[in-house]
């Protein structure tokens, strides 16, 4: 044994390792970096490669050689150690401190986060079914025909409904410096609300002509959402009105659904078509919104919630892969985005602490509720939905998806299969019908192998830690201005 070990588990999860490493397989090691670096040095008298040991120590000296015998064995020491405390670290281990004469080694060791959930088979909620309101499917097709209207130019005042294309400049308070607007050609519909929600704007346009120049002011309410730093100040305004636009919608009929992509044909099929789709939009929100309230009660009333800083690190890395994978379909270079935001890697990694903090908390809570429930899916689910997708695919197309849905594809749908069971299941519980949890079998000398057979086939049915973190994880790596 080469290594003495000694470990220490503090009160974060973490084991607290120090490692000794046998002087005999120091100098074994340092006559190795020795010999290759006398293959690389000129000294006098001597061929490459064959200067002595002790010539060699005395060329470039003992610490060197040393250091040299140190970066040769980490990789081993490292992997021996892991293997000799028996854990499996939880997040990247850290090298703390280094001694080299003797060589002592410390290091930490992400363990497992601990996580006691409390009662959350108590937690009740009405749960009230989705319902899609006849308004909501004439807002939708009222949209649809709005995006199909055409624009003429006008000779007369701009009227409620028209469009109008500005060109100028606005600036915040008394402030000229201070630019909130500066466009050449700026199309805006006179619709409440349409540009600075809250404000005159908009009204301030309505009643201009084409080729006319107005100077006016607009003051910000108090709970401005779009920007917070414009709220209750005033802006001024100085445009040139270019055009006035009159808009001509389509009449929403039978002929005007036909010319549009898609099946529909008349407008009832139309309407039945847009109440599938917003039905599912809204089902699916309600999903989440319960999803994510859930865990939230679940993560104020957990009984015990134990991680390591590395499992926070390693969250943080996640965050910030995340933004450099928009950076780069951007076409931006990573130093560049960094230089325009004027931050740094330090100051990204420490903004997004907080950030990280909340989505590991988040998904460990998750992922416990999921292994307390037990929540797992069959191969004949799989392949019961794998058919059930293929069904919406004619013959030939088939050939084609089959492949794709037993591969990439299964995995999403796995995802997918998963997160209805783990609704279906808060609903169950939320509303007081959760069948109840049974305790694990005995294992005995008997049954170990069956056991051991029904365990790899869970493993591969399980909802994936990929799965929960995506489920979890709301998307905050969008680049935003607050990024």
């Amino acid at each position: 044994m080469t290594l003495k070990i000694e470990t220490q588990e503090d009160d974060q999860r973490q084991l607290l390792v120090t490692v000794e490493v046998d002087e005999k397989r120091v100098r074994k090691a340092m006559q190795k970096a020795a010999r290759k670096n006398a293959r690389q040095l000129r000294i006098p008298g001597f061929r490459p490669g064959k200067a002595p040991y002790n010539v060699v120590v005395g060329y470039i000296g003992a610490e060197a050689i040393r250091q040299d015998a140190f970066s040769e064995l980490l990789p081993q020491i490292f992997e021996e150690t892991l293997k000799q405390v028996d854990v499996e670290p939880y997040a990247q281990p850290t090298l703390d401190d280094v001694e080299h004469d003797p060589m002592v080694l410390k290091m930490t060791i992400p363990l497992e986060p601990l996580v006691v959930l409390g009662d959350y088979r108590e937690m009740r909620r009405e749960i009230t079914p989705v319902e899609i309101s006849d308004e909501a499917v004439d807002e939708a097709l009222d949209i649809l025909v709005q995006n199909e209207a055409t624009t003429e130019p006008v000779e007369r005042p701009a009227e409620s409904g028209d469009e109008v294309v500005i060109g100028g400049k606005g600036y915040l308070g008394d402030d000229e410096d201070e630019v909130i607007f500066q466009e050449e050609h700026f199309h805006v519909r006179l619709e409440e609300d349409a540009v600075f929600a809250g404000t005159s704007f908009v009204d301030e346009l309505v009643g201009v002509s084409a080729e006319e120049e107005k100077t006016f002011t607009i003051t910000f309410p108090d709970e401005f959402e779009d920007e917070s730093d414009f709220a209750g100040k005033t802006a001024t305004f100085t445009l040139t009105i270019h055009e006035v636009l009159e808009r001509k919608v389509p009449e929403l009929n039978d002929e005007f659904v036909a010319e549009q992509a898609g099946d529909a044909e008349t407008v009832e099929a139309l309407r039945a078509e847009i109440f599938d789709r917003l039905q599912k939009q809204a089902e699916e929100q309600f999903k989440n919104d319960l999803l994510d309230e859930t865990i939230d009660e679940m993560l104020e009333n957990v009984e015990e919630l134990v991680y390591p800083k590395g499992a926070v690190e390693a969250e943080i890395d996640r965050i910030l892969d995340g933004i450099k994978g928009q950076i780069d379909q951007m076409g931006l270079k990573w130093e560049d985005y960094l230089q325009l935001r004027q931050e740094t890697n330090e100051s990204l990694r420490e903004d997004a602490e907080d950030d990280a903090v909340t989505r590991l908390e988040r998904r460990l809570v998750f992922q416990k509720f999921v292994e307390m429930e037990k929540i797992i899916l069959t191969e004949d689910e799989i392949d019961a939905a794998i058919e059930e997708k293929l069904e919406n695919y004619d013959e030939e197309m088939q050939g084609y998806m089959r492949p794709f849905f037993e591969g990439q594809g299964g995995d999403m749908l796995r995802n997918e299969l998963t997160m209805d069971k783990i609704h279906e299941r808060l609903v169950a519980i939320l509303s007081g019908t959760a069948p109840d949890l049974t305790e694990p079998e005995t294992v005995t000398e008997d049954s170990e192998e069956d056991e051991e057979s029904s365990a790899d086939e869970a493993e591969e049915t399980v909802a994936s830690p990929e799965t929960i973190a995506e489920a979890v994880s709301e998307d905050d790596t969008q680049v935003t201005d607050e990024s």
